[in-house]
C-alpha cells in the first residue's frame, strides 16, 4: 500500500468522525421532523373523519386505527376541563402540567399530542370533536371510535 493511499484513508476516517460528531444532531433533527409530518397527516386524517361523520346521521359510528410513530402519544382533551385523569391502562392517562392545561384552556385546543423524546406537547383543533368521556390519551396501533351525536362527534378509545 503506497503513502498516499494511507493518507486518503486516514482524511476519509477524519471526515466521517466530524460527520457523525457534528452532524448527528441535523440527523436527528430530520427524523423529529419526519415524525411530526407524519403526526401531522395522521391529525389531518382525523379532520377529515370527523367532518364526514358530522354530516352523517345521528348515531352513525366510525372505527379508526391511530396510525401515528412509535412513542408518539396523542390526547384527546376536553378544552372545557383539561384536569388530569388517571386509568387503569397508563397509555390513557392523561397528565397534563399547570402549562398546559392553561394552553389548552385559552387556545381551545382538543387534541394534545407528544413527539418522541420530546417533553414538549402540542396543540390542535378539530371542530366538531370531544372526547366522549373525560379526557384520555393513547399510542400506535390504538383504535378509537368515532360517534356522532348529534351536536358533536364524539371519540373514545377501543375496550
Amino acid at each position: 500500500m503506497n503513502v498516499g493511499m494511507v493518507f486518503a484513508m486516514i482524511f476519509t476516517l477524519l471526515v466521517i468522525g466530524f460527520l457523525l460528531v457534528f452532524g448527528s444532531g441535523q440527523i436527528s433533527k430530520m427524523f423529529g421532523l419526519s415524525y411530526e409530518a407524519q403526526v401531522q397527516k395522521t391529525i389531518k386524517d382525523i379532520e377529515k373523519k370527523v367532518q364526514d361523520l358530522y354530516t352523517l346521521s345521528e348515531g352513525s359510528t366510525l372505527p379508526y386505527n391511530l396510525a401515528l410513530p412509535q412513542g408518539t402519544k396523542i390526547c384527546f382533551v376536553n378544552p372545557e376541563d383539561p384536569s388530569p385523569r388517571f386509568y387503569s391502562d397508563p397509555v390513557e392517562t392523561w397528565d397534563p402540567d399547570r402549562w398546559e392545561q392553561d394552553m389548552i384552556k385559552s387556545k381551545g385546543y382538543n387534541i394534545w399530542y407528544y413527539l418522541p423524546n420530546s417533553d414538549a406537547g402540542y396543540g390542535y383543533t378539530i371542530n366538531h370533536l370531544r372526547p366522549a368521556r373525560d379526557s384520555f390519551c393513547s399510542k400506535f396501533g390504538r383504535r378509537v371510535f368515532f360517534i356522532n351525536t348529534g351536536l358533536w362527534v364524539e371519540v373514545e378509545p377501543s375496550r
